[in-house]
């Protein structure tokens, strides 16, 4: 259960950074979104959300595997 939260916090995470990389001018992904917005440069705000999405999904499949090494109920699940 706190290992779902915490997989599912990561994306709030994400969500966050855009924020503060926008307001303190922080060099990073999230700065690069919203510059990219503002001067409608669509090839890079694709590409940053994907990279984004992509991250976050990486993040719950990790989290997925990381039950079966947990919940030894699942192992026998799915062997």
């Amino acid at each position: 259960m706190i290992v779902t939260v915490l997989g599912l916090l990561f994306g709030s995470l994400l969500g966050g950074s855009l924020i503060t990389e926008t307001v303190f001018s922080y060099p990073g992904i999230g700065n690069l979104l919203v510059s990219a917005v503002h001067q409608r440069d669509y090839p890079i705000v694709q590409g940053a959300a994907l990279a984004v999405a992509f991250l976050f999904v990486l993040v719950n499949v990790a989290v997925d595997l990381f039950y079966l090494v947990l919940d030894p109920r699942l192992r026998k699940a799915t062997a």
